[in-house]
């Protein structure tokens, strides 16, 4: 099917000059292989399918196609590179999704410049903290310390001027995966954010029942009760046994003290998108 297509749109592109398409790439095999299609944006019909999407099969087809004046594409670097160095006279045109996408990638570096990685609650003064971590946490700290010497590996490869795929092959990782470790420029984050649970509502107030010497299922009942908690037992069960756990290791719940730069940013965003809800709502 996508040879017919391929040979339908052929001739489409012979016969009809279009001044303005959107390319986008698609997979002849998912992971190994992608094409190129090219597209007539005024009237959303196909006009061209290309074997690949390198930048010299990019820069043949604009060479011979002098009558395409204006272009919309995606972020993938080697659209730009090719229309840059093959016509430098063509209009780049964003759609708004990767638009916004590139103002909230601006807007991340811009946060990783001007605030810390956590910040504490309350304008608690910023003193020592001594935490004993547990052997999960030191394992999880050593999985991002062995990922980060691997990221910095794959862009010491890529600077020396080797293919991602022959990086893949040196290393036993995908392209991919290569690919995703050349934008990394910190270390990861040893520890996984959680998803937002009902319990973490009431997390002061359980841990001032725990120094109270409640049981599990009086918390539970307690919270329920009182405080409409609508979540389940055993994620009360869960917090009060690492919280018992962490207190008897002399251990301080670092994490509840502390707001981070991702929560932040789920801030902006919720704040973002609340009021365009409530703009909608009053229209």
């Amino acid at each position: 099917m996508i040879r017919c297509c391929a040979w339908c749109t052929k001739r489409r592109s012979l016969w009809f000059p279009v001044p303005f398409v959107g390319i986008d790439d698609f997979a002849w095999r998912k992971g190994h292989r992608y094409g190129l299609i090219i597209c007539d944006v005024l009237t959303h019909k196909p006009i061209e399918l290309l074997p690949d999407r390198e930048k010299e099969t990019i820069q043949t087809w604009l060479q011979a196609h002098p009558e395409v004046l204006r272009i919309t594409r995606d972020r993938y670097p080697r659209f730009e590179e090719a229309m840059e160095e093959g016509r430098p006279d063509l209009y780049h045109i964003h759609n708004r999704f990767h638009l916004i996408h590139n103002l909230w990638d601006l807007h991340d570096e811009v946060m990783k410049k001007v605030l810390p990685s956590k910040i504490r609650k309350n304008g608690e003064p910023e003193g020592p903290v001594i935490v004993t971590a547990t052997k999960q946490e030191l394992r999880q700290k050593e999985n991002a310390e062995r990922k980060w010497a691997r990221v910095q590996e794959v862009q010491r490869l890529r600077k020396q001027g080797y293919s991602l795929r022959r990086i893949g092959n040196l290393l036993s990782c995908s392209p991919v995966t290569a690919s995703n470790y050349l934008s990394m420029q910190e270390p990861p984050q040893p520890y996984r954010s959680k998803r937002p649970k009902p319990i973490d509502a009431h997390e002061a107030r359980v841990m001032e029942m725990i120094e109270k010497g409640m049981s599990v299922n009086r918390i539970h009942a307690c919270l329920s009760q009182e405080f409409d908690y609508n979540g389940t037992y055993g994620a009360v069960r869960v917090f009060v046994t690492e919280t018992r756990k962490k207190k008897k290791q002399g251990q301080t719940l670092e994490a509840h003290h502390y707001y981070f730069r991702r929560y932040i940013r789920k801030l902006f965003m919720a704040e973002r998108f609340g009021r365009r809800r409530e703009k909608v709502d009053h229209q």
